[in-house]
Order: structure tokens, then sequence, then C-alpha cells
């Protein structure tokens, strides 16, 4: 008798469990996915204040990919490296540049 039982109490433990495994995991898919698409909104935000602060034409800077905001961001600090703000080279060209 208690084999039945306890057969009995087995399957219905599997059939319960097994609807709750499959929202558990739909779940954490759903909050995966949250959680990339909110890192990338943050990435985002974080590339364009970047390419803000490029010595470009906003027109320029928001077209720019993220690739080409590394890119010349990179270059931008390593020409600042090389020419101090306090040479005459960086005072000729402090302004931004006007790409027509």
């Amino acid at each position: 008798m208690s084999t039945s039982v306890e057969l009995q109490a087995t399957e219905i433990t599997q059939h319960c469990s097994e609807p709750l495994k499959e929202i558990r995991v739909e779940d954490m898919k759903e909050k995966s996915k949250n959680a990339a698409r909110t890192r990338r909104e943050k990435e985002n935000a974080e590339f364009l204040e970047l390419a803000k602060l490029l010595p470009l034409p906003s027109a320029i800077t928001t077209q720019l990919d993220k690739a080409s905001i590394i890119r010349l961001s990179t270059s931008y600090l390593k020409m600042r490296a090389l020419f101090p703000e306090d040479s005459i080279l960086m005072k000729q060209h402090s302004t931004p540049i006007q790409i027509q």
C-alpha cells in the first residue's frame, strides 16, 4: 500500500514540478533579456557621452558607430599626450575641427 501511495506522490510531484521548471526557465530568460537590454542602454548612453566630448561637430559625432567613437577617442588621447595643452600647436587648434 505504501508503495502505491509513494508512486502517486512521486507522479504528482513530477507533474507539478515540470510546469514550474518551465515557468522558472522562462522567467530566467526574461530577466536575462531585460538585464542585457539595460546593460546595452547604459553602454549606449556612455558611448554618446564620450562622442560628445570629442572635438568634432555634433553633426559628425551623432553619426559615429561605437568602434569609431573608441578609435577617435583613443587617437585624441594619444595626441593630447604628445602635444600637451600648453604647447603652441594645441593652442592654435583648440577649437573643434570643422569638416566641410
